[in-house]
């Protein structure tokens, strides 16, 4: 070899160290996604069996994917390559401002810190939205993403959502639905869905945490009723498509499982209180069977006799039926280094399913069920949430990481309201004081509750 200066030898160096960490990366996928899959094989029947360990095993193999080459693994898009802003509308703080990237070896996505809220506020026609950092320090959403600062200051937070690391937002576009990257929300969307039928509205479920790029899985409805679904092939990372329903269903989805999803029957408003449900799921909808000669895309099997109930973990008085009749189940990407624990509890790192009591005929959220309440092994935990009184009105905004959840609290007669952290043996705490009044939006946040 010809003689190296010492530049030449560190680059070199540094590409051969970087190819040993993609080889260490895809042997240690392929071996996880073997495992998983012949684990699935061997379990399959037409009854699936989603929940539980299964669900766990195929979760590990989803999360470490070998996706880090592709767009959305490794970030935004290059804005040189995509339509730019104009020079009036670009930005004057960075994103990175308000929140950075994961580290270094973090898992993907994972959680920005607790506190990272956005917020919307008016003053009679005049709204603004505000970027509310950990430390307490705020930035006016106009200096950081102009182009997002208006769209939502005239429409409010009304179908939108963050992602759990708050990098990546997702609302209507263009008559149907798209997400992007905050750093570059004036380029290219990362992922699009097109407008469907009149009068049909597209929303986010959940920001799947099973592949690398944090993708979204989003779901058309039409007057209640699901008709699609689409989301990213966890097998491949980069395929993002759409799933029209071929069959009148009356199942609404509950949580993401990458290569399916869990589905409930809506319990019917006026029966909450007398049918009280326990169970998180009743069937599954596979989205990509993965080669299984046994499910075609799209089919609906009843989970049956395999279905998890949660009825051991909950009062009397209390059911999983929330807003829409069904349970709201979030799994969030972990909020560790992937190699702080054993494979088997990475997966159930960041599973919380809401409790709700009925209080004058509406579901109001309880407690919050941390993990499978089956499977205790992995991490099962239980906490109840601070309830509304004549003094204060609290109001659940979602879990945030593993075993916490972020609430509004107001005083009657306060011009401001408390943002509060709440979670597993942890006295609620007061993070931050926002306007009364204000739209609220954490990273995370999506369906009703």
């Amino acid at each position: 070899m010809a003689h190296e200066t010492d530049t030449e030898r560190a680059v070199r160096e540094r590409l051969e160290a970087g190819v040993q960490d993609i080889r260490a990366d895809e042997q240690f996928s392929r071996c996880a996604v073997d495992a998983s899959v012949g684990a699935l094989h061997r379990r399959r029947t037409r009854q699936a069996v989603v929940l539980g360990v299964a669900a766990a095993l195929l979760t590990v193999a989803a999360v470490v994917l070998p996706d880090r080459l592709t767009r959305d693994s490794s970030g935004p898009a290059d804005p040189s390559t995509d339509q730019i802003a104009t020079t009036s509308s670009r930005p004057s703080v960075p994103v990175s401002n308000w929140v950075s990237p994961s580290p270094p070896g973090q898992a993907p996505g994972a959680p920005a810190e607790a506190g990272t809220v956005m917020y919307r506020s008016c003053e009679g026609e005049s709204c603004t939205v505000t970027l509310l950092r950990p430390d307490g320090v705020t930035f006016d959403l106009a200096d950081v993403v102009p182009g997002l600062a208006r769209r939502l200051e005239a429409d409010g937070f009304a179908g939108v959502s963050l992602s759990y690391d708050a990098r990546r937002i997702a609302h209507p576009y263009e008559a149907g639905y798209a997400s992007f990257w905050l750093e570059t929300y004036d380029a290219t969307p990362a992922h699009v869905v097109g407008a469907g039928p009149a009068g049909s509205v597209w929303e986010v479920v959940d920001w799947s945490p099973w592949n690398s790029d944090v993708a979204p899985l989003f779901a058309r409805f039409e007057q209640d009723k699901l008709t699609a679904l689409a989301n990213t092939n966890p097998y491949s990372g980069s395929r993002f498509a759409t799933y029209e329903l071929d069959t009148e269903t009356s199942l609404l989805p509950v949580a993401d499982h990458a290569a399916s999803v869990a589905m409930a029957s809506p319990v019917d408003p006026d029966e909450l209180s007398q049918n009280r449900l326990t169970s998180p799921a009743s069937h599954v909808l596979w989205l990509w069977p993965a080669g299984d000669p046994d499910v075609e895309r799209g089919q609906i099997d009843a989970l049956g006799s395999t279905a998890s109930g949660y009825g051991a973990c909950m009062a009397d008085d209390e059911t999983l039926a929330g807003p829409r009749g069904v349970p709201v189940q979030k799994h969030g990407p972990p909020s560790l280094r992937l190699h702080d624990r054993p494979l088997g509890q990475i997966s159930d790192s960041f599973q919380s399913t809401l409790v709700y009591r009925v209080v004058d005929g509406e579901p109001v959220p309880a407690a919050v069920i941390r993990g499978d309440c089956t499977n205790k092994q992995f991490g099962f935990g239980r906490y109840d949430i601070p309830q509304s009184r004549t003094e204060a009105t609290w109001t659940y905004l979602g879990p945030i990481t593993d075993g916490e959840s972020l609430m509004t609290r107001h005083y009657s007669g306060s011009d401001t309201q408390d943002l509060v952290l709440v979670g597993l043996d942890l006295e609620p705490r007061v993070l931050q004081s926002m306007p009364a009044g204000a739209e609220v939006l954490i990273p995370g946040m999506s369906v009703p509750y």
